[in-house]
């Protein structure tokens, strides 16, 4: 055989050999799955991801056919469970189910042990929760224009909580803070719950807080609501009108649950999950159960996840560096 002959073999066996890869990668993805997947959710169980990632993994293993794990990581943030993920094989059976706080976590510019948009692509968002304004009935003040115009008379003067330095709920009030031009005093807790026992008791003034866990205590009238966090108003407090509507029309934030999946995982597995994903969504004794949690289930899919992970990391980003907001 000379090198010419050779070279024409070489190059058919090549064809042949990618080709045969293609069917195989096909095949394996028409097959998928075979065996159990993971959902990692970096936060400690009986906790609110917890609970709609094991709402969503129930549903999801009707679907599939395979049982679907969760498996929780907790700790340093959310970082522990989403480094797990980012560096699982790209096979399709390891999937991250987390919020907002993975961008914040980015945004915030520590040095990470995995990097957000290389090692994590965007499979769905499926769950999005506004939050909600709400002050002490000592605040006097029954609009949010009424709560700026407070702040403005008085820099500093009032207090609000959060769950830590950092936090989704301590970035939420930040911008607040910066789109409304006032000066606000942080007063971390560890935790959203010792928080809310300060702010019922009036030892801080105002808070963000989930729509979920507001809504008894706006019934009870031991908390007044000023506004919501997102453009669209809430099914759960339909006449708290937006921020946006209130004289801050670029306020829309939302706490979101979603999906990633370590990069490089195949295309077509990723089809398979969000169209899933998306008829679960759609699933009205599903949509109601979520309703029932304070949120909508919605089926925002990989090219628009990773639009809206963009435009947060811009957001937050700026939010952080304008308060001069320092992790440790």
């Amino acid at each position: 055989m000379n090198g010419r002959t050779f070279q024409k073999a070489l190059s058919l066996s090549s064809l042949l050999l990618a080709a045969a890869l293609g069917v195989s990668g096909l095949t394996a993805a028409q097959s998928y799955p075979v065996k159990p997947i993971r959902m990692v959710v970096p936060y400690a169980p009986g906790g609110p991801a917890d609970i709609v990632a094991r709402l969503l993994a129930e549903r999801l293993s009707q679907n599939l056919g395979q049982p679907i794990v969760v498996l929780n990581k907790e700790g340093a943030g959310t970082i522990i469970g989403t480094e797990y993920a980012a560096k699982s094989p790209p096979d399709g059976y390891t999937m991250l189910l987390t919020s907002t706080a993975i961008v914040m976590n980015t945004a915030q510019g520590r040095k990470l042990p995995y990097d957000l948009q290389r090692d994590l692509t965007p499979l769905a968002i499926y769950y999005i929760q506004p939050n909600v304004l709400v002050v002490n009935p000592s605040v006097k003040a029954g609009s949010v224009q009424d709560l700026i115009a407070y702040a403005k008379a008085n820099p500093g003067k009032l207090r609000y909580g959060s769950s830590g330095i950092g936090a989704v709920v301590h970035l939420y009030t930040e911008l607040f803070a910066s789109t409304a031009g006032v000066k606000l005093t942080h007063i971390p807790y560890k935790g959203v719950a010792p928080a809310m026992v300060d702010l019922l008791g009036g030892q801080i003034d105002m808070m963000f807080s989930g729509i979920a866990v507001a809504a008894p205590h706006v019934a009870s009238g031991k908390l007044r609501p000023l506004g919501i966090s997102t453009k669209e108003r809430s099914s759960l407090m339909p006449d708290v009108a937006p921020l946006a509507e209130q004289g801050l029309p670029a306020y829309d934030v939302k706490t979101w649950y979603g999906l990633f999946v370590p990069a490089r995982t195949p295309k077509t597995i990723i089809n398979r999950l969000h169209g899933e994903i998306g008829r679960i969504a759609a699933a009205r004794d599903f949509r109601e159960r979520l309703a029932g949690l304070g949120g909508e289930a919605v089926a925002i899919g990989p090219e628009q996840f990773r639009e809206q992970v963009i435009r947060e990391l811009t957001i937050w980003h700026k939010t952080i560096q304008d308060a001069n907001i320092r992790i440790e």
